[in-house]
């Protein structure tokens, strides 16, 4: 089987599939939608760097460093040429690029929750290059507020009859798992809240992405990132605009 998993950031796959990628690493190619380096220098200069390039640069070893431990490839990691907390902005790259891999047997991305700009991009420029190929999305829960406060690894329960495919996890693939995190050094303030002992898919939905994901304030908005939901949909409708 070939299959695509397009993330928004380094670790991003980590997070989602780490006991499918131990299990057939050849299997797969991983395409990050941003280089995970974000221009504003809070992120950067918090994490010891003092450009956005030497931070992303630094990312991307750590994101090798955990893939060598499941036996993926640098050659298998191609990385967009979009700036984290961007991805909205480059939608139309974004589904060209992603359509360079078809075909494929199947994708793994993010779910269409409102947790970060960029995963919500992501889902969005995936379901436009699948289009109508049939080629099957499967997608994983990151994080969201959709209850009003930030809940990780679980889906928002708005889809109750797309059934959810929960991947149990034993002993190894849990150690596995801490292992391949303690590799993004940068990152480790954001780990306990994801799963080690358990990873979770659906078939993705047909989301109407001029719709935000849930009512209320998204996660993002309460972060720095420098965009919000009106703004996001703003893109998203000058993309959909662009193909008609």
């Amino acid at each position: 089987m070939k299959s695509l998993i397009v993330v928004a950031h380094a670790d991003d796959e980590t997070i989602a599939a780490s006991r499918w990628l131990a299990q057939c690493p050849q299997e797969f190619t991983i395409l990050h939608t941003t280089d995970s380096g974000p221009r504003n220098p809070k992120y950067f200069t918090r994490a010891g760097f003092h450009t956005k390039e030497a931070y992303a640069a630094h990312r991307r070893v750590e994101f090798l460093d955990a893939m060598k431990i499941v036996g993926v490839q640098e050659s298998q990691c191609p990385v967009a040429a979009v700036a984290d907390q961007e991805a909205v902005m480059h939608l139309e790259l974004l589904t060209i690029e992603i359509a360079k891999y078809f075909p494929v047997d199947r994708i793994i991305t993010h779910s269409y929750e409102g947790g970060h700009p960029d995963h919500d991009a992501t889902a969005f420029a995936v379901a436009l290059a699948v289009g109508c190929t049939g080629i099957p999305i499967l997608e994983f829960p990151a994080y969201h507020a959709a209850g009003g406060s930030m809940v990780a690894s679980q889906f928002i329960p708005n889809f109750p009859k797309v059934k959810v495919e929960r991947v149990i996890f034993n002993a190894t693939d849990t150690a596995r798992k801490k292992q391949m995190f303690a590799c993004f050094q940068s990152q480790q303030h954001l780990f306990d809240r994801f799963s080690t002992t358990e990873e979770l898919f659906r078939l993705a939905p047909e989301y109407d992405f001029l719709q935000p994901p849930h009512q209320g304030q998204l996660y993002y908005e309460t972060r720095d990132m420098g965009i919000n939901y009106a703004t996001w949909r703003e893109f998203a409708v000058a993309m959909l605009a662009s193909k008609k």
